[in-house]
């Protein structure tokens, strides 16, 4: 399932609680208004109501951190990049050695240097990819925060 999809039916099980849980307790309500009977029926109806109205609710608040906690975050974000640079270099270091590897092989292993190289070289761009995908989601975390608080 794609995240499109997945957001409509987060939204739609909102709406379905929130209806659900609105008419559960304005039946209550309403019989109570009309017969002032409550009883085990009606206290069920309430509590159910209330528990639809809640989690629905709840599910769909969200907390804003405040600047500080904000700034730990990010710290744990850009050590991540950096552990992810390095393994970038790590992987471009055995990519540069496997090149060497295959160019000093025998006839006899050249198929598995040349094997050897090929899979350092996808290692590295792999590596590489992540490092960049890193540095892209700690920028955007940035703009983000610097939206909702200005610039830190």
């Amino acid at each position: 399932m794609g995240a499109g999809v997945l957001a409509n039916l987060q939204i739609c099980a909102v709406v379905v609680g929130i209806a659900a849980g609105a008419a559960a307790v304005g039946i209550a309500c309403i019989v109570w208004a009309r017969k002032q009977v409550f009883g085990l029926g009606g206290s069920t109806l309430c509590m159910a109501g209330v528990v639809l109205l809640g989690l629905s609710i709840w599910s769909s608040v969200e907390l804003d951190v405040g600047p500080v906690r904000f700034i730990g975050i990010l710290n744990q974000l850009n050590a991540a990049v950096e552990r992810s640079d390095q393994a970038s270099k790590s992987a471009q270091a055995a990519d540069e050695a496997a090149k060497e590897v295959a160019a000093s092989a025998t006839p006899a292993n050249a198929n598995k240097a040349a094997d050897a190289a090929a899979k350092a070289a996808k290692a590295a761009a792999d590596a590489k990819a992540a490092s960049e995908n890193a540095n892209r989601i700690r920028d955007e975390v940035r703009e983000s925060f610097s939206r909702r608080h200005g610039a830190f």
